[in-house]
């Protein structure tokens, strides 16, 4: 589970991020991004009911999305919020495959900090 301070909570929060966010499309999710002015990443992860009539499939996705952020906020530029827009094709792949295609997609924000 994702601390109070790494999570996107607020409706205003979401907002802003769609406004003034930078957005990478892949295959199974939509990677929004935008500075915070602080020095932790936020995450928020939105799931609608598109993805999948039900509740326990969508959280199953959502929290694929939370671990992998958490296994690589570290390397992650400090101060960004991001949203996570899930679409239906991704509860077809496994937690490696999300994982590795979550990471491409912050290296083609250059929000991933290069790994010597």
């Amino acid at each position: 589970m994702l601390k109070k301070d790494n999570r996107i909570r607020k409706n205003k929060e979401f907002d802003r991020v769609f406004e003034v966010g930078q957005t990478f499309y892949s295959k199974d999710f939509n990677i929004r991004a935008a500075d915070n002015g602080t020095e932790q990443s936020r995450l928020g992860v939105i799931a609608s009911n598109k993805v999948n009539q039900k509740a326990v499939l969508r959280n199953l996705a959502k929290r694929w999305i939370k671990k992998a952020f958490q296994d690589e906020k570290e390397n992650i530029i400090p101060g960004k919020d991001l949203v996570v827009v899930i679409f239906d094709k991704i509860l077809d792949k496994n937690f490696q495959d999300i994982h590795a295609e979550l990471i491409q997609s912050f290296k083609n924000l250059k929000i991933y900090k290069k790994i010597k």
